[in-house]
C-alpha cells in the first residue's frame, strides 16, 4: 500500500513537472515565465506566500518580479542582503533550505531574531544557471508548521531547475534580439 502510494505521489510530481515545462516550452518574456510558475506553485503548495526572486550580485540584493502573500500579488523594492538571513544563506551556499521551527533553524544557522512576523512553516530553494545562483523561490506558511517536506523540497528544485533554464533561454533569446536590432540599426 505504501509503494502504491508513493508511486501515486511521484506520478502526481511528474504530471506537475511537465505541466510547468509545457507552460514554460512557449513562453520567452521573463515576466510571463515567472508568473506561468508562481501561480502554478501557488495553486500546488500549501503556503501563504509564494515569492520568485532574482539576485542582482552587484548590488547584493533580490528582487521579486513574483510575490503572493495570501492571495494577494505584492510588489517589493529591492531587498538587500547585507544582513544575516535564510534568503542570504541560501544564496551563498546554492543550497535549500527547509524550516519548520523559525527560531530553531536561526539558531542553528548563527542568524539574528526578527521583529516581523515570522511563518511557521517555510522552504527555500536557489535558482541555478551555469553553477552560479540567479536568484531563489520561497514558499511560506504562515499557519502552520510542518506544511513542507523533503519531498516538496525536491520537487520546488526541480521546478526550480526548470525555471532556471526557462529564464536563460529568454534571456539568451532577448539579447539575440537585442544585437539583430543593434546591427539592423547600423547596416541602415
Amino acid at each position: 500500500a505504501r509503494a502504491i502510494e508513493e508511486t501515486r505521489q511521484r506520478n502526481a510530481e511528474l504530471a506537475l513537472i511537465n505541466s510547468v515545462q509545457e507552460a514554460l516550452a512557449g513562453e520567452l518574456e521573463m515576466q510571463a515565465i515567472y508568473d506561468v510558475v508562481g501561480d502554478k506553485i501557488h495553486e500546488i503548495f500549501d503556503a501563504q506566500v509564494v515569492g520568485i526572486g532574482t539576485y542582482d550580485r552587484t548590488a547584493n540584493a533580490i528582487q521579486f518580479p513574483y510575490s503572493i502573500e495570501r492571495g494577494k500579488r505584492q510588489s517589493w523594492e529591492p531587498h538587500l542582503l547585507d544582513s544575516p538571513g535564510f534568503m542570504r544563506v541560501v544564496i551563498e551556499t546554492g543550497e535549500p533550505l527547509l524550516i519548520d521551527d523559525d527560531a530553531e533553524a536561526r539558531a542553528r544557522l548563527g542568524l539574528p531574531g526578527v521583529t516581523y512576523e515570522i511563518p511557521r512553516s517555510s522552504v527555500i530553494v536557489p535558482l541555478l544557471a551555469g553553477g552560479v545562483v540567479t536568484g531563489l523561490i520561497t514558499l511560506q506558511n504562515m499557519d502552520r508548521e510542518h506544511a513542507f517536506d523533503e519531498a516538496d523540497q525536491r520537487l520546488l528544485t526541480t521546478l526550480a531547475a526548470s525555471l532556471s533554464v526557462a529564464l536563460e533561454n529568454a534571456r539568451l533569446v532577448h539579447e539575440t534580439r537585442q544585437r539583430n536590432e543593434e546591427l539592423a540599426l547600423i547596416n541602415s
